[in-house]
């Protein structure tokens, strides 16, 4: 039981200091937290230099939060915030297809 509320503890602090990178305990416990209280879920991933994953997590609403799970296990909640949105790839163009305005930018 003692157990249960120190890491409810944790967690709840260190989402609720926005601004600062905060540690958690493991990734299985901050995607539960993240899903349950903000709806959030991973839309992507990448690993970074130093062998840690990164990774956004995003709600409908448009909240989201970046964290970073270690090589050891631990997480770090990089950022959060709110009016996430994904921008559409633009199609691809043939070289053929590349014209510039008058100031010399592709358009």
């Amino acid at each position: 039981m003692l157990k249960t509320v120190a890491l409810a503890a944790l967690i709840w602090a260190a989402f609720s200091m926005p601004g600062e990178a905060q540690m958690i305990t493991t990734r299985d416990e901050a995607v539960k937290h993240l899903e349950q209280n903000y709806g959030e879920v991973p839309v992507a991933r990448g690993l970074a230099a130093n062998g840690g994953i990164v990774e956004v997590f995003v709600s409908q609403k448009g909240s989201w939060t970046l964290i970073l799970t270690l090589p050891n296990g631990i997480v770090q909640m990089i950022g959060a915030g709110t009016d996430w949105h994904i921008d559409k790839p633009k199609p691809k163009r043939n070289p053929g297809d590349l014209r510039l305005d008058k100031t010399g930018f592709s358009i």
